[in-house]
């Protein structure tokens, strides 16, 4: 193990460590310190080493765009799975175009006949509405002195937000966990595995405690973990892990 003097970065050699008072001596600088804190110093140190030599490769689905001092991150819901129920809701919605259409052409159906598909008319509505979201839908994380705007377009959706930077504690992303089953390992799945399935949700954590989901649509890991990183980087927000059943 080798230590380096907090204040100038020079190696101390074993003759100026004392194991005993766990206690360094600098004698380029004449700095004393703790063994402790120079080794919890070098640990940070080779940290941010790594992650800021580490290549961050921006994921399918994702665009960035610079303007001036503000930064905008653009986020695009598609997945594969709203093909599947976007064919879902074209049989859905065309079973209901057929029982209305013979419901009110025959003159002397009952009203009963009208009224009993309204629920599932609702239903069709609001999932067929859901699905185009998802085909056509993106969410823009602009990024600023200010703080960060969260916004959906170009279909209207819940979640507009606006956070300014002193709110936000911290960024991490989840997925909700399977359902229970005997074989808990069937939960760790390979990190290949999960950058091909949209599962993940993200969240901003502000300083009163509160976590608010900030994107609608289920992203894959490596663009969680892409979003993430950048965002922290941008707000200048410190680094929490994350885990899979956040």
């Amino acid at each position: 193990m080798r230590i380096h003097c907090p204040s100038c970065g020079i190696q101390i050699p074993a003759s100026d460590v004392n194991i005993d008072t766990a206690i360094a001596k600098c004698v380029a600088c004449n700095s004393v310190f703790e063994i402790k804190n120079a080794i919890e110093h070098d640990a940070h140190h080779h940290a941010q080493v790594h992650e800021q030599s580490e290549p961050v490769t921006r994921p399918s689905g994702i665009t960035v765009k610079e303007s001036g001092v503000n930064r905008r991150i653009i986020q695009r819901w598609y997945s594969s799975r709203f093909l599947v129920i976007f064919i879902f809701c074209i049989f859905w919605d065309s079973s209901l175009i057929t029982w209305y259409s013979r419901a009110f052409w025959e003159h002397n159906s009952h009203w009963l006949i009208k009224m009993f598909p309204i629920p599932h008319l609702l239903l069709g509505l609001g999932l067929t509405y859901y699905t185009f979201c998802g085909l056509l839908n993106r969410t823009t994380f602009e990024t600023g002195s200010s703080g960060l705007s969260i916004r959906h377009w170009p279909l209207p959706w819940f979640g507009i937000r606006e956070y300014d930077i002193h709110q936000i504690d911290h960024i991490h992303y989840g997925a909700k966990p399977h359902r229970e089953s005997k074989d808990e390992d069937k939960r760790d799945l390979d990190p290949a595995v999960l950058n091909l399935l949209p599962i993940f949700k993200l969240y901003v954590v502000t300083k009163d405690g509160k976590s608010q989901k900030v994107l609608p649509a289920r992203l894959r890991l490596d663009q969680v973990k892409y979003l993430k990183k950048e965002l922290e980087r941008d707000l200048g927000i410190a680094d929490r892990p994350s885990s899979h059943g956040d």
